[in-house]
């Protein structure tokens, strides 16, 4: 959905629920799938509708090819029914290089192009902990 996206979306729905009960139901003519542009039925299934913590596995190796490098890696995940998208950055000196990785299976296999030796690889929730870039 993006952040821009995103933020309209909250932005919307306080304006709605101001000074009301709100509810993760959709609205219609209002609802998430109106910003993402996509059917997020599974979404609201397995984040909203049922509890525990998803627990991921991330194993990487790092292949120098003709034109750079390649990261390889696989995404395991303790439930198979669950999909998200999460994504995984490789950093080079100041350049980064970010995919996004669509789970939506146990196993999920990923592939991130590099031009520059990779000095880390940071995946998923960590993300958020790059500063600078």
């Amino acid at each position: 959905m993006g952040e821009s996206k995103f933020q309209q979306l909250t932005h919307q729905y306080v304006h709605d629920y101001s000074g009301k009960t709100g509810s993760t139901g959709r609205v219609p003519g209002n609802s998430p799938e109106k910003y993402h542009e996509k059917e997020l039925g599974w979404f609201f299934a397995e984040w909203i509708d049922t509890s525990g913590c998803r627990r991921l596995r991330w194993i990487m190796f790092v292949f120098k090819t003709p034109n750079g490098f390649r990261v390889s890696g696989t995404v395991k995940q303790d439930r198979d029914l669950f999909r998200m998208p999460v994504e995984v950055a490789v950093i080079s000196g100041d350049k980064q290089d970010i995919t996004t990785v669509d789970l939506n299976s146990k196993s999920t296999a990923f592939d991130v192009q590099s031009f520059s030796m990779p000095d880390r690889v940071v995946p998923g929730s960590q993300l958020q902990t790059i500063d600078g870039f």
